[in-house]
């Protein structure tokens, strides 16, 4: 899900180069701001969401993915600033745990025995973080929108 507010990305690699303390205090603000979000889904998380064959062992590729923990599913939720040109959006709530992605979007694009087992349970793909985002969202983007705000006067200062 994609939300823009302008100038957070121009922001930030100003930022790291004026002054990198300044740069880790605004990914730390971000953080903050982005905090309902994180806390809406890590608060999803639950044992009976959850298909009792998913806490089994599974590896593919010499990498273990299962067993899913909720435990785990709640640590691997992260905000991450990106201000590479290859960025999509600067700012990101992402799932890094393999085991709640795959449990995120299996059977998003193709009808799959997996997806339908994490669909019986009433949910269907995007099953947490989308619903968490759109739930927080407004009240993120405005806090975000006050900070780029805030943090472009600072550069400008120390620019001018």
């Amino acid at each position: 899900m994609a939300a823009e507010v302008q100038g957070v990305k121009e922001t930030a690699k100003a930022l790291r180069r004026i002054d990198p303390e300044l740069r880790k205090e605004f990914n730390r603000e971000v953080k903050r701001i982005a905090a309902p979000i994180t806390d809406t889904a890590k608060a999803a998380y639950a044992d009976y969401l959850i298909p009792s064959g998913t806490r089994r062992v599974w590896t593919q590729r010499e990498r273990q993915i299962y067993p899913f923990t909720v435990a785990k599913a709640r640590r691997g939720i992260r905000t991450k600033v990106d201000t590479s040109r290859s960025a999509r959006s600067s700012i990101k709530v992402i799932q890094a745990n393999p085991a709640a992605a795959i449990y995120e979007f299996a059977g998003a694009k193709t009808d799959n025995p997996l997806g339908r087992a994490f669909s019986s349970k009433g949910r269907t793909p995007a099953r947490i973080m989308w619903p968490s985002a759109e739930a927080k969202l407004a009240l993120v983007i405005d806090e975000m929108r006050d900070l780029a705000k805030e943090v472009e006067k600072l550069v400008q200062k120390e620019l001018g």
